[in-house]
């Protein structure tokens, strides 16, 4: 008798999302452990966390011709990037790219949630866009729709823009021309970044601030490491 090809290939696509399952399970796992390795070094020593953070999620502009520059902008969202990275897993971000190409793909409204590798939400990526005009490049390149901009915010290079778009939108005007970016600048645009600025508890404020002098210490990192 021969098998039925039909139930033959429902077996196979089975089998295959199986191991795709257990193989994201076991990615998922040593990723949360190096997370929180990393996590909690960071509460000890700021710079060591910052430096393997940095290691962890390399900037690499080669990667992204078009979108990349070694500005302060940009060394910035990357920083905030890779620490949004560390608070969030490998599976919470499969899990958003799943929902928001699945809404794009059935036309159906995207979820307004924080997504891929700077944690953006779609709506505060369309504020800034408004809010920077067409006069900075980033706005000239973006996407201006709500699914599209969902799309991009998933893309590790097209996000870079994204993250220099919000935070351009949440500079005050003295710091475009201020060349390099100071400690205080950098925090204070991490706080805004990270929206926890105004803390409701002691906790609160220790996570803020951990928050912030890690995305210092991170970008500081990258200066070093791709600056000549």
């Amino acid at each position: 008798m021969q098998p039925d090809p039909k139930r033959v290939r429902t077996i196979a696509l089975a089998a295959l999302l199986l191991l795709a399952a257990i193989a994201t399970a076991i990615v998922g796992l040593f990723d949360h452990e190096e997370r929180q390795s990393i996590a909690q070094l960071a509460g000890k020593d700021v710079p060591a966390a910052a430096g393997r953070l940095a290691r962890k999620y390399p900037l690499r502009p080669e990667n992204c011709p078009d979108a990349w520059q070694l500005d302060e902008y940009h060394l910035l969202a990357g920083a905030l990037a890779a620490v949004e990275r560390l608070n969030t897993s490998i599976i919470e971000h499969a899990v958003e790219a799943a929902v928001v190409r699945a809404a794009v793909l059935a036309g159906l409204p995207v979820p307004d949630f924080s997504i891929g590798p700077g944690q953006i939400r779609p709506s505060t990526a369309a504020a800034a866009v408004r809010k920077i005009g067409s006069a900075e490049p980033e706005a000239t390149q973006l996407a201006t729709g709500r699914p599209q901009i969902a799309l991009e915010l998933l893309s590790e290079c097209a996000s870079l823009d994204w993250g220099v778009a919000v935070l351009k939108m949440l500079s005050p005007p003295r710091l475009a021309a201020a060349g390099e970016f100071s400690r205080e600048a950098v925090m204070d645009l991490a706080g805004k970044y990270n929206s926890q600025f105004t803390a409701a508890s002691n906790e609160a404020v220790v996570a803020n601030y951990l928050y912030r002098e890690l995305t210092y210490q991170v970008f500081q990192e990258y200066k070093f490491l791709l600056r000549p």
